[in-house]
């Protein structure tokens, strides 16, 4: 007799660690300022978070973000930009490959043109 064959069952696999970095995940975005000739790294969702250090006295940290596939370790200084709005200001050689992946991602049809990062983790260096 032919008896059907219960298929397995395989448990899920414990995704724990993993649900855990992409709840941390937030959406960026690297903008330039012609003026200043600077690239910062802006997201409304970290807002409250970069108040709050930069009230706390930490006016520099170090951001691990995923910047086109690649996960990247930089430090970056707290901005106030236009009163109200928070923003990252990456530091040294970061401050120039962002510079030159923003300007290599530009369309001259457009006038602004955000280049999309993940922002893993924010840790005050001071």
């Amino acid at each position: 007799m032919d008896q059907k064959q219960k298929p397995e069952t395989k448990t899920p696999p414990d995704l724990g660690g993993l649900n855990h970095l992409l709840k941390n995940i937030t959406p960026a975005s690297i903008q330039y300022d012609a003026h200043l000739d600077t690239v910062f790294v802006y997201s409304g969702v970290l807002q409250e978070e970069l108040k709050r250090l930069r009230e706390a006295g930490h006016r520099r940290v170090s951001v691990t973000a995923s910047v086109d596939g690649e996960v990247v370790v930089f430090s970056a200084g707290i901005e106030r930009r236009s009163g109200r709005v928070y923003a990252l200001r990456p530091m040294g050689e970061t401050q120039e490959a962002f510079k030159q992946l923003y300007l290599q991602n530009r369309r001259p049809d457009r006038r602004k043109n955000p280049v999309p990062i993940l922002i893993l983790s924010i840790e005050p260096l001071e």
